[in-house]
């Protein structure tokens, strides 16, 4: 009911009191306001998504014929379609046999220019987390995309990678005593980034150290461990935990007597073997103690979980050219894709023998079923790609990581939930994004298929919302020539 119709309608007849009256003018005041919310234009345009089926982020069945009311970026009002009266100043966009998601969370890119965040966005994807890079560059396209200067994603960011003295990288922060990494991070502190990340050649009294400075600062930790174990990180206090496979946990999954060997399978640790993949794949039980030790301290410390399939999957099929046209290089940045296109190998993997390509390839499907165990075990996973690191395209990669995390048995509707509000609540921002419910900004993502029937309908986009402002993939993309 638009404000002021109905005291307009109302003719006031001599027979009234003028008590009468008074009484009847308040009441029907109080009755405007009530809908003064949804109805009021003062400080912009109501818009109304009318006649769509949304898939709210938070695993609940798809609540079809329905509205969606959006002010100042916000979401007001969600109800039926015939429940409310649509304000007649109000935009209106019909969108019958439409499906809408709330926008996607990328939790692991180290790809951040205009042009990827535009890609980003018009591939869904509304929030991002960067887990290392340079505090100058990250922290200012952070600042560019708030402001609206850059369109895209908003960013959440950690610094330079903190690693030990064997690092591998040859860009990290190398640390070697407490003192040193707990001055290190009090420095990365002051950069203004959101999180601290810590590589792979760390020892753990170093990682239980970052952990404790960071915490004391109110920076959370991010971890690609290799020489500390996930379950020793867990039970130090750190709060989310990247890669699945080989560059994760996998060698701490097998008996202590054994795993010393198996250290070599820790990605990218000098000396990585990955002739090891077969002898891991007889020793390793998914229903061992080990497996249930490092669930049970993930899920009592709450740690989350970035397993970035995609990432693994490629390495992987590292030795296969063809491959990577699964991933549509033409949507990286044009210099970035030539040069994937030159390369017949995986950079990280163009070295490993042919008993490695086989066996690690045998292996993906019990990768994947160490993500699925976590999941069912209570871990919080979300959805990242790794994107910046080689075939990785930007916002195809999540999609694809999507497909991957529902073919290792996680249902389409809960990976919708993984990729939005799992992904919003990781990173503390719930309470703003990550489902569709009423004050949440609105970050949405519009389909013309359901991603419930088939996941890969999630790359059906007709169009996209960024704190209520419409954006369309084909201007987003502009500039691509696909």
């Amino acid at each position: 009911m638009r404000q002021g119709i109905f005291c307009r309608n109302i003719m006031f007849g001599s027979s009234i009191t003028k008590t009468m009256k008074i009484r009847l003018t308040l009441l029907i005041c109080l009755f405007s306001l009530l809908y003064l919310p949804v109805n009021s234009t003062e400080n912009g345009k109501l818009l109304v998504l009318e006649d769509v089926t949304i898939i709210d982020g938070l695993g609940n069945l798809p609540q079809p014929s329905s509205c969606i009311f959006i002010k100042e970026g916000k979401i007001i009002r969600i109800c039926k379609k015939d429940d409310f009266k649509i304000p007649k100043n109000a935009q209106v966009i019909n969108l019958h046999d439409k499906y809408v998601i709330p926008g996607l969370v990328e939790m692991h890119t180290h790809m951040f220019n205009e042009e990827v965040c535009k890609t980003m966005l018009a591939f869904g994807i509304t929030t991002v987390r960067i887990p290392a890079a340079s505090p100058k560059e990250s922290t200012g396209m952070r600042s560019k995309t708030a402001s609206g200067e850059v369109i895209g994603p908003r960013i959440l960011t950690a610094g330079d990678l903190i690693d030990g003295r064997e690092s591998s990288t040859g860009y990290s922060l190398i640390v070697k005593t407490e003192e040193e990494i707990r001055e290190t991070v009090r420095q990365q502190a002051k950069t203004g980034i959101d999180y601290i990340k810590l590589y792979s050649s760390l020892e753990p009294v170093l990682v239980k150290a970052a952990i404790d400075e960071a915490h004391s600062l109110g920076l959370k930790v991010i971890g690609h461990l290799g020489k500390t174990s996930w379950t020793f990180a867990a039970n130090a206090g750190i709060d989310s935990l990247c890669h699945s496979a080989m560059s994760g946990p996998i060698w701490e999954l097998i008996p202590v007597e054994k795993r010393d060997k198996f250290l070599k399978l820790s990605c990218p640790i000098k000396g990585f073997n990955p002739n090891l993949f077969m002898e891991w794949g007889e020793t390793f039980n998914i229903d061992g103690p080990e497996m249930k030790e490092l669930t049970r301290a993930l899920v009592d410390n709450k740690v989350v979980v970035d397993p970035t399939l995609v990432m693994m999957e490629a390495m992987i099929w590292g030795d296969d050219s063809n491959y990577k046209e699964i991933l549509e290089p033409d949507f990286a940045p044009e210099n970035i894709a030539k040069g994937w296109r030159k390369e017949n190998l995986h950079l990280y993997t163009s070295w490993w023998s042919e008993e490695a390509f086989v066996s690690a390839k045998k292996l993906f499907p019990t990768f994947s079923k160490i993500v699925k165990r976590l999941y069912d075990g209570g871990v919080l996973i979300t959805a990242g790609t790794d994107a910046g690191n080689p075939w990785i395209t930007p916002g195809v990669s999540l999609h694809r990581e999507f497909e991957l995390l529902n073919n290792a048995g996680i249902p389409a509707l809960e990976v919708i939930m993984i990729a939005t509000y799992n992904g919003a609540k990781a990173l503390d921002i719930s309470d703003e994004v990550g489902s569709i419910e009423v004050g949440k900004q609105a970050d949405l993502v519009i389909l013309n298929s359901n991603p419930v029937e088939n996941i890969k309908n999630t790359r059906k986009i007709e169009s996209i919302l960024k704190n209520g402002k419409l954006y369309k993939p084909s201007v987003l993309l502009s500039n691509k020539s696909n």
